[in-house]
């Protein structure tokens, strides 16, 4: 995680009023350091070992969000919650990570 993206975070994370929302956004953080690292390996010569891990990336990612938002999120709003979670994992599967962590960063509301 870079650091701009971490103050990012941080900064508007002072700004959210409830624990549950402040906990998803670190359970986010989290999430975002651990599936990271496959962005970084298509850089070498094993591009191809690259895209098949970031595939790999879009399961765990639907659980994570399917969890976090059955958590955190209040009974009406779950289902929106797990659609906006699943559109965020399918730029993992392509190995674009700035673009999860701009869509993580919306959903949890701290692109204000």
């Amino acid at each position: 995680m870079t650091s701009i993206a971490f103050d990012t975070l941080t900064k508007h994370a002072a700004d959210v009023v409830t624990r549950r929302t402040s906990l998803l956004a670190m359970g986010g953080a989290a999430l975002t350091a651990a599936v990271a690292e496959p962005s970084l390996t298509q850089a070498g010569k094993a591009g191809k070992k690259a895209k098949k891990k970031c595939k790999k990336q879009g399961q765990p990612c639907r659980e994570f969000g399917e969890i976090a938002c059955e958590a955190f999120v209040s009974p009406p709003d779950v289902e929106d919650c797990i659609a906006a979670a699943n559109e965020c994992c399918q730029s993992l599967t392509k190995c674009k990570g700035n673009q999860f962590f701009d869509c993580v960063i919306s959903i949890l509301g701290l692109d204000r």
